[in-house]
């Protein structure tokens, strides 16, 4: 019925759609967009020193991430999710302390939100 030539473009071809179909899931499944608008709200907010935008801002931002917590942990590493959580709190003690530096601490965070919603990122 099937020879190995044929079964083998028959495992080609389903891996090939496997792939294509779990790239695409993980793609529209990732905020990416929402994240890295909400990040520029808050930049915005911080420099104009609207702390309760902030703080709004910076709570959709943590909820983003926990709504997307396990689609961001299949596409990344430990390392890089760990780092971007650890921002994250850094982050959030700046805004709630009303602290000048957290405009610092929010470029290096929209970097790695760029890098973590993003399907399949490079090292």
């Amino acid at each position: 019925m099937f020879d190995r030539t044929e079964i083998s473009y028959y495992i080609m071809i389903i891996w090939v759609l496997g792939f294509i179909t779990m790239w695409t899931w993980i793609g529209l499944a990732m905020p990416q967009q929402v994240m890295t608008g909400t990040i520029d709200l808050l930049i915005s907010h911080i420099e104009a020193g609207d702390w309760q935008s902030a703080q709004i801002d910076i709570d959709t931002v943590n909820n983003l991430w926990q709504q997307n917590k396990f689609v961001m942990q299949l596409a990344n590493g430990s390392e890089q999710i760990s780092a971007f959580e650890e921002t994250l709190g850094e982050l959030k003690q700046a805004v709630k302390n009303n602290n000048d530096s957290a405009i610092s601490s929010v470029g290096a965070f929209k970097t790695m939100a760029r890098e973590v919603t993003s399907p399949f990122p490079g090292p």
